[in-house]
């Protein structure tokens, strides 16, 4: 409870609207209920243009003079409005414009809806709006203690809550990093192993294993093991020799005699034993129970919910969330959404970007139903929203009012260029220039935005390169990098080819070639951060459109010892094989270095960023073919998840067949951003830098100091009026230089 008031600051003063009715906040459960029929109504058929839908109505309506559970949905008043800023204020940075006014929104509708373009800060925004329905929960509940006692608090800590939630497992591990940074006590559902090792400690199993009081239960259950498998132990001896059939022994007949106290005694063990397990088990449920209750927030994955351990958990302890922040909520489906609002949620936040991808939704990837919506779109009818639209894009359909985040703070401005033009063009502000930068400030942008210098990027203003690659008649393209064979998913001649090739198990695409070229890229960028000491190596994601691709990224990178070492230097360039190799030796899989390499599918990267981004589009065949290429939002995905520098490599030839993909080259070739290569082996004249240059700089170093420490030396005894000053300047000069060449 200290912590708590310390945490949150002075109490607020009383307000007459906090009584003990429960008839609101069952209005608001029954409300979900409605809203799960009528939002499935709607796509059986009700046209949203002529009939109300009832997510405007449940949305627009704001509810006033609520009691009890939903008193913490009253809109907080002035005082408490200043309260929260103050303390947001000494926490982070607040912004200005629809940023700053986000926290009064929030905790005035019943429903906010916050879209923001990539790099704005979704996450962030999120964190906040959690951490204000927090704090303005925990200043009412020390007004209720103050005014009705601490058993009133204990029975409205179940009340009121605020759940976060989010579509992926990496989306819950961002906003767990945001909330943490805003000092919130967060409670992590689900199974542990969802979440990444820095936020295993707010797991709840990782929480309850490590309490006192479950330590104490979990040693006293093992000790109980112990001596039921000593007393069990005894009595089977016992009862063996008792019954052998051989003649009588000295000490035989004790035994006999010792029967019934040694069974009785493993009775007495084997009931301690389960009365240890029990209570253990009793121990956790209550302890969780606890610890759910006094979390500021609580946080999982909205599939989690559906789960029956925190099912369970939640509807045993009766508890209520009030307020459901929704991250990337573009990714979530209307049921998986409706997991979280079943808790009695009277608040809904929902950040997101709608253009970026969509739920995914298996059943539309068979072919009967790709078959069945041609047809009707032959025929002329309109398209209905069904399970692919997320609750955000029906709401922003609907009118329903938008907090928008206009200003970018992740892409490079010749990054962000594009994407938000094409994307974004009315909406976006700040950190986008045109072409030519000439509007910003290059130190600034080099300081913010630093370019990897291991690449020859053909226009610095616009950190793009697209690397053009068909690969005629070399033979690598056969098998890839250590041995990785690919052709029983196509003909031999096509990974020659550097054509794409289809996995006839998965029905997925790759394309050995571009993995080959990809591998070639990182191995450039790693060469050069190693030769400059003073750099650090950046973040570096390599991704694809197809997991068949990525599995063979993955395994280039994987086996990349020795021997493929050298061969990928001898593709680069004219290494050292073994000096190249020496400097990257200890980077193997599992080292630094290739830690922060991340491999993924496009899909997998949305709500990540990383330094550097690579990526293979895999697509390359003479009909023109793109796949999942075509989608536009996938486009944006991919375009949008480097901070400073991003290397495409596809087929241009064939990428040109989508409208949106032409628009893009069209752009880049007007930029100077492409590169032809003819085989894997011109990747050499992608290298800015070589390896053997910084050895000759690092030669040419001490001798370059030692030169001008003499000269140094020279000029100082030429200014020495006498003839033992000058012996004394000579001295001090020449070993001056010494020692500068020693450090050099």
């Amino acid at each position: 409870a200290s912590s708590g008031r310390d945490r949150y600051g002075p109490s607020a003063p009383a307000a007459g609207h906090l009584a003990d009715a429960d008839a609101d906040a069952a209005s608001g459960r029954a409300d979900i209920r409605s809203l799960l029929i009528a939002s499935f109504a709607s796509d059986a058929g009700i046209d949203e243009k002529k009939s109300p839908h009832f997510w405007e109505a449940w949305a627009t309506s704001v509810p006033t003079n609520m009691t009890g559970d939903a008193s913490f949905m009253v809109s907080p008043t002035a005082f408490e409005l200043r309260e929260l800023y103050a303390s947001l204020k000494a926490r982070t940075y607040v912004g200005e414009g629809a940023r700053a006014r986000l926290p009064r929104q929030v905790l005035r509708r019943r429903v906010t809806l916050v879209r923001g373009c990539p790099g704005t800060g979704k996450s962030a925004v999120a964190a906040r709006a959690v951490y204000s329905a927090a704090y303005l929960r925990q200043m009412r509940l020390r007004q209720v203690e103050e005014e009705q006692g601490p058993e009133a608090r204990a029975r409205l800590q179940r009340t009121g809550g605020v759940l976060a939630v989010a579509h992926s497992n990496t989306a819950v591990d961002t906003l767990n990093f945001h909330l943490m940074r805003l000092g919130l006590r967060v409670l992590r559902l689900g199974r542990p192993q969802t979440a990444s090792a820095d936020f295993q400690d707010c797991t709840l199993q990782s929480l309850v294993e490590r309490h006192p009081a479950i330590v104490k239960a979990r040693m006293d259950s093992v000790q109980a093991e112990q001596n039921l498998a000593v007393a069990t132990a005894k009595y089977q001896y016992a009862k063996g020799a008792a019954s052998a059939g051989r003649p009588q022994k000295p000490g035989d007949e004790r035994l006999e005699k010792a029967l019934p106290k040694l069974k009785q005694a493993m009775a007495d063990a084997s009931s301690r034993a389960v009365a240890a397990a029990n209570k253990e088990v009793k121990l956790t449920a209550e302890i969780s129970d606890t610890m759910v209750a006094h979390a500021d927030v609580v946080l999982t994955g909205c599939v989690a919910l559906g789960f029956g351990g925190t099912r369970s958990l939640l509807k045993q302890g009766r508890f209520s969330f009030s307020t459901v922040v929704c991250d990337e909520a573009a990714q979530v489906s209307e049921p998986s959404l409706l997991l979280a609002l079943e808790y009695g949620c009277t608040r809904l936040v929902l950040v997101g970007d709608d253009r970026q991808l969509g739920p995914t939704v298996k059943y539309m990837q068979n072919p009967k139903h790709k078959i069945a919506k041609r047809a009707k779109a032959a025929a002329g009818e309109p398209r209905k929203p069904g399970l692919e639209t997320s609750t955000l894009e029906r709401m922003v359909r609907l009118g329903i009012r938008t907090i928008r985040l206009d200003k970018q703070f992740r892409m490079h401005p010749g990054l962000a260029w594009w994407p938000t033009q094409y994307f974004y063009r009315p909406e976006l502000k700040g950190n986008v220039g045109p072409v030519d930068m000439s509007e910003n400030d290059p130190k600034w942008l080099k300081r913010k935005w630093p370019i990897p210098d291991g690449i020859a990027w053909p226009n610095t203003n616009v950190p793009v390169m697209f690397v053009n690659v068909r690969v005629i008649g070399d033979t690598v393209g056969e098998t890839g990098l250590n041995g990785v064979d690919e052709d029983d998913g196509g003909s031999a001649a096509a990974a020659a080819a550097g054509l794409e090739t289809v996995l006839r198990q998965s029905k997925s695409i790759n394309n050995p070639a571009e993995a080959e070229v990809a591998a070639a890229l990182l191995a450039a960028l790693v060469t050069e951060w190693e030769g400059r000491k003073k750099e650090k190596g950046a973040e570096v994601g390599i991704m694809s459109m197809y997991a068949a691709q990525v599995a063979l990224i993955r395994g280039v990178l994987d086996g990349l010892g020795r021997r493929d070492w050298a061969r990928v230097s001898a593709k680069l360039g004219n290494f050292d094989a073994e000096d190249s190799f020496a400097s990257v030796k200890d980077r193997m899989p599992g080292s630094e270095v290739f830690d922060r390499v991340l491999v993924d599918t496009v899909d997998g990267f949305q709500g990540r960023e990383r330094e550097v981004i690579i990526l293979s589009t895999v697509r390359s065949n003479t009909q023109g073919k793109v796949g999942f290429l075509a989608d536009w939002r996938r486009l944006n995905v991919a375009l949008t998840r480097a901070r400073s520098a991003l290397i495409i490599v596809g087929d241009s030839r064939t990428l040109r067949a989508n409208r949106n993909w032409a628009d893009y080259l069209k752009w880049l070739r007007r930029s100077g951003c492409v590169v032809n290569l003819s085989s894997v082996s011109d990747a050499q004249s992608l290298i800015k830098i070589k390896e053997a240059q910084h050895r000759e700089e690092a030669r040419a170093a001490p001798e370059a100091t030692t030169e001008a420490a003499t000269a140094a030396a020279t000029e100082a005894a030429t200014e020495a009026p006498t003839e033992a000053a000058t012996k004394a300047a000579t001295e001090a000069a020449t070993k001056a230089a010494t020692e500068a060449a020693t450090k050099a």
